[in-house]
Parts: C-alpha cells; structure tokens; sequence
C-alpha cells in the first residue's frame, strides 16, 4: 500500500519508507480517480478497531 501511495502522491523514498511505517494492518485508505488522476481522501483508517474490546487487535504492518 505504501509503494501505491507513494506513486499517486509523487513522492520520493524517504516519504515512502514513513508511509510504510504508519501503515497499520486492517488500516483503510480511500482513493478517487478523476480526469485528474487518483486523489487520496483518506489514509491508515481503522475505526472498525478503535472500539473496546478490539484495540488489541490495532498492529503495524
């Protein structure tokens, strides 16, 4: 997901390697594509987790 991401934002590596180490297992991004190309609206979303009970279950890839 981080390799994607650091392609649709045009970034360099350095920027990858953080995108690699925020991204959480089960975490969800939301990307739209246009005329313009893919835009991402939402990024390392986990509220199916962040709940009692489940914030156990809230790990890093």
């Amino acid at each position: 997901m981080a390799m994607a991401l650091s392609q649709i934002l045009d970034c360099g590596v350095e920027t990858l390697t953080n995108l690699n180490m925020q991204t959480r297992n089960t975490g969800i991004h939301h990307l739209f594509f246009n005329s313009k190309g893919y835009q991402l609206a939402a990024f390392n979303k986990q509220l199916h987790l962040q709940r009692q009970g489940r914030l156990h279950a809230l790990t890093y890839t």
